[in-house]
């Protein structure tokens, strides 16, 4: 359907106020149609010109970065981003997530927490690189995946910038996002599994592990985790 005059000056007034999201519920259209319509109009609230510059960042960080995460980096739409790497032809590209783009996603303090899902199998990912170079990289279905079968294991309130990763969301995450906005994030107080003494005994030991990392990784206070801790009479040693 046409644009309207209406339309056109009502999306001009307020692009610096609302999102394109709620502009588009607003005006009745996707969100796409919307992105298209602010650069017709050269009222977009991102840049839109490439530079020699942004296409050199463009080039570095493609096979090593999300599309999101260039998005954000060159200020650009992730359309327009995709668009002007076909253009260069940097083809044959699967959008993945880095260790630090994923704790990111999820908004945990420490990489261990991703490590931790990658040990345990709860996270696939694939390696590149060699040495110390090596790095750990999950792709999109991948970490969709991890979202779903474990979804005790991270939270929709903190982890809010996971729900980027969906266009739109399936029942089950959005049962999710209501069970966590009731808790606001914190887990109900729960017996100790089998299983979790299992993993505690394993991890605690481990200096590696600041007591902080350990209560992110098993979903738990610091203070549930000392006092289990001493039930079970586990000990950390840092000398040993």
């Amino acid at each position: 359907m046409a644009w309207t005059k209406e339309e056109d000056k009502y999306l001009i007034d307020n692009i610096k106020t609302m999102t394109i999201k709620d502009l588009a519920v607003h005006l009745g259209k996707s969100e796409s149609i919307v992105y298209q319509r602010t650069y017709r109009l050269n009222c977009s609230k991102t840049e839109t010109r490439w530079t020699d510059e942004k296409v050199k960042t463009l080039r570095k960080m493609y096979y090593t970065k999300s599309i999101a995460a260039i998005s954000r980096k060159l200020n650009m739409s992730e359309d327009a981003i995709k668009s002007k790497a076909k253009r260069l032809r940097l083809t044959d590209k699967v959008e993945t997530y880095s260790t630090g783009d994923i704790a990111n996603l999820f908004q945990i303090e420490c990489v261990k927490s991703v490590h931790y899902w990658h040990r345990k199998g709860y996270l696939e990912y694939k390696t590149k690189g060699t040495g110390r170079h090596k790095k750990r990289y999950s792709s999109v279905n991948q970490i969709k995946k991890f979202m779903y079968n474990h979804q005790d294991k991270w939270c929709s309130v903190k982890g809010h910038m996971a729900l980027e990763l969906y266009e739109r969301y399936p029942n089950w995450l959005k049962l999710k996002i209501e069970k966590d906005k009731e808790t606001n994030g914190q887990r109900r107080k729960q017996n100790w599994t089998n299983e979790e003494d299992k993993m505690l005994s394993n991890i605690y030991p481990n200096t590696n592990y600041e007591i902080k990392e350990i209560a992110e990784i098993m979903g738990r206070s610091e203070r549930s985790i000392a006092l289990r801790a001493s039930l079970l009479f586990l000990r950390r040693d840092r000398y040993c």
